[in-house]
């Protein structure tokens, strides 16, 4: 009967180990600027300004890219979410909330911001 009872309690503490890792599991969205994005512009700070090691990019979604963002959103809630845009991981964040919006603004440091500037130069969509 104990050992019934140690396999019981084993099982149960595995079970709620995987249930927490499952709580934990990410996701990704991926955006092309030529084909997401509707309007960027870009903020960058002087070197008296509040974070003048980053850089901003305020960006205008197309209603498709809003529409990924927000299923994305409405079904990973709590976990992590990886952001790429052409294909360069620009950040992770926590789902807290559905993000059913068109303008999204994104903080990112001048080292990333060089990586990535390059690219969002493309205008021409092309959806593969």
């Amino acid at each position: 009967m104990l050992l019934f009872k140690r396999i019981f309690i084993l099982v149960g503490a595995l079970l709620l180990t995987f249930q927490s890792m499952a709580a934990q599991q990410g996701t990704e969205i991926h955006f092309n600027s030529s084909c997401d994005f509707k309007e960027l512009t870009i903020g960058i700070e002087g070197e008296d300004g509040l974070n003048p090691d980053y850089v901003t990019l305020n960006v205008t979604l197309q209603p498709e890219a809003r529409t990924r963002l927000a299923q994305v959103s409405r079904s990973h809630m709590n976990q992590s979410l990886d952001t790429y845009i052409n294909g360069i991981k620009i950040n992770t964040a926590t789902i807290r909330t559905e993000l059913d919006t068109e303008s999204v603004r994104i903080t990112v440091d001048k080292r990333m911001a060089k990586k990535i500037f390059p690219s969002l130069l493309a205008t021409q969509c092309h959806k593969k």
